[in-house]
């Protein structure tokens, strides 16, 4: 998949002195790439997907993307990159690995004792605001409750803020936390296989919550009121609670979590590469401090 990004000159940019950086003026939000595998051609404004057929890759708007992991790196190393430059910490032995990945060259592989922690940022607080956070899991076994994502405090094992798992009848389950303590749109359904790739998507649009299981809504639910504000890191792999464990046993992959943007409210056709993130800053080591500058591609 290859695009192109096509930037205005200095007409849309001017250089202020008192920052000493670039100020977007007009930003031309145009990439001309290819969809899926049949190549045909793709149009990406601002950055809307406009392929007329094909499996289409994603591109993110950089203003809404807060968190994406492609868990990509060399086998067996314990190494995690997020796009957005968040700091984390891997508990007990997290490894990126070749054996099974759903994209780029490898995937977080979980053993069932481990998990990685994602440090607070008031990025993670929804409030009223829509969101989208979907990734890929691979379970090696199905035994008892799993985690993929959690948050909350863990003074309080009962009271996570934010919960995406799959309960020991190997069904999805999601909610968030409102403000008023409540439990606030939660789905549960769908089932997931062992030994499997699935694709997991929680969105909230408007004030209705969503659940997708491989691109195929699960079920929908109003849920009006604010998400709770929450001080506390984000966990991939385990409950927010160190007392209940619950671990991922398998791999995940291409963890991505959009603030602002309810991406899906029916059925969509699954991306068949990574995201690919674009952000249009001007930043001054790597785009220069003069009038002209150009689109910061993110692919890895």
């Amino acid at each position: 998949f290859t695009l192109r990004a096509v930037l205005s000159t200095s007409h849309y940019y001017i250089y202020d002195s008192t920052i000493s950086d670039s100020v977007v003026i007009k930003p031309q939000y145009i990439i001309d790439g290819v969809c899926g595998k049949d190549n045909t051609k793709a149009l990406f404004a601002s950055p809307s997907n406009l392929c007329v057929s094909g499996t289409p890759s994603k591109v993110t708007a950089s203003d809404k993307l807060v968190l994406l992991m492609h868990m990509d790196g060399d086998d067996g190393k314990r190494v995690f990159r997020d796009q957005t430059k968040k700091l984390f910490m891997v508990n007990g032995d997290v490894v990126t690995s070749t054996r099974d990945k759903m994209f780029g060259s490898t995937s977080a592989l979980f053993d069932g004792s481990s998990y990685l922690s994602i440090a607070s940022s008031d990025d993670f607080n929804f409030e009223s605001s829509d969101f989208t956070i979907d990734f890929w899991i691979y379970l090696t076994d199905l035994k008892g409750e799993q985690v993929f994502i959690s948050r909350g405090d863990n003074d309080f094992k009962d009271t996570p803020h934010l919960m995406i798992r799959k309960n020991e009848s190997n069904m999805l389950d999601a909610f968030v936390r409102s403000e008023s303590e409540s439990i606030l749109g939660r789905i549960q359904g769908g089932e997931v296989s062992e030994k499997k790739w699935h694709h997991v998507a929680y969105v909230r649009k408007g004030n209705i919550f969503y659940l997708f299981l491989d691109g195929k809504k699960i079920s929908s639910v109003n849920g009006e009121g604010n998400y709770l504000t929450s001080t506390h890191p984000l966990r991939i792999g385990a409950h927010n609670h160190d007392s209940q464990s619950k671990f991922l046993k398998g791999y995940i992959d291409e963890v991505r979590i959009v603030k602002g943007v309810g991406e899906w409210s029916d059925d969509f056709i699954l991306a068949n590469e990574q995201y690919y993130w674009y952000n249009w800053k001007c930043e001054k080591e790597k785009g220069g401090i003069s009038a002209q500058c150009g689109a910061e591609n993110y692919l890895k």
